[in-house]
């Protein structure tokens, strides 16, 4: 069964899901645990389409209503820069391209927008992500923002 990313709302139920199920994992896996209140986070006009946008990866015949695999936002981050934010799949939908569905369909409307760039931070327990990242072409680049939890910083240039 094939994957599909939808657009979202910040406030949508299934992506407020997610992100409880993300900030519980970052919690688990991070070695100071994780603190949602000490990041930065976005309001709904950041992450609405012209400026950014949220997606939910699902099963491609599931409905809007079914449950969500995974998450990604962008929101801009400085002019002709989009920052992705917010990545996370499900343990159990791993492995199966849903991360890489999403990057892919962040970077394409991070185009359609008009983003030369796109940017993220990460914490460096998070090994998969970073290796999807590195493995897309989001190479190293200089720290851009003092998130506590970030110790790696990649970018790429979009087409």
């Amino acid at each position: 069964m094939g994957l599909t990313a939808r657009i979202r709302t910040a406030d949508d139920p299934e992506v407020e899901r997610c992100l409880s199920l993300y900030y519980e994992e970052l919690d688990r896996r991070f070695d100071t645990g994780f603190d949602v209140e000490l990041t930065p986070q976005a309001d709904i006009e950041e992450t609405t389409p012209p400026r950014g946008v949220f997606l939910t990866v699902q099963h491609r015949s599931d409905g809007d209503t079914d449950p969500a695999l995974g998450i990604g936002a962008l929101r801009l981050e400085q002019p002709g820069v989009a920052e992705m934010k917010r990545m996370w799949v499900s343990p159990e939908a791993r492995g199966m391209g849903a991360g890489r569905l999403l990057v892919e369909s962040l970077e394409a409307a991070a185009v359609e927008f008009g983003y030369r760039e796109v940017w993220l931070d990460s914490n460096s327990t998070l090994t998969e992500a970073i290796s999807l990242y590195r493995s897309m072409g989001y190479t190293d680049i200089a720290r851009y923002n003092t998130h506590p939890f970030a110790h790696v910083w990649l970018g790429k240039t979009l087409p």
